[in-house]
């Protein structure tokens, strides 16, 4: 015998709106449940957080405009690495830089953190 379908009308799934979301085990202490109809697991009150496009845009403004790479993740509030992935996918190359997006004047000397032998 099939188990019933338990429907939830406190949650919904974030990718295709179901509420048929039973339990699918425990992450880091809280309740984690996978969707019914698409299976995509979530946590209800997750940490993930998308951006807006005028945030990334003013992140990429304080990179182009000489300010750090962190200085403009502290602003926005995301980390330096998706800043920098911002950056690298849609910002202008830097005036006047190292040539990397990663920064530090060794102009080349770097490629995505291993050195060039």
């Amino acid at each position: 015998m099939a188990k019933q379908r338990v429907y939830r009308h406190d949650i919904r799934c974030p990718r295709c709106g179901s509420n048929w979301m039973p339990k699918d085990g425990v992450s880091r202490g809280r309740q984690v449940y996978a969707c019914g109809d698409c299976k995509h697991r979530h946590v209800p009150g997750g940490r993930f957080r998308r951006f807006s496009d005028a945030e990334k845009d003013t992140a990429i403004a304080m990179y182009t405009d000489g300010s750090s790479l962190s200085a403009a993740a502290r602003t926005v509030g995301a980390s330096l690495t998706a800043v920098r992935a911002w950056v690298k996918k849609r910002g202008p190359a830097r005036s006047g830089g190292g040539g990397s997006v990663s920064g530090g004047g060794q102009a080349g000397a770097w490629a995505c953190g291993r050195r060039e032998r």
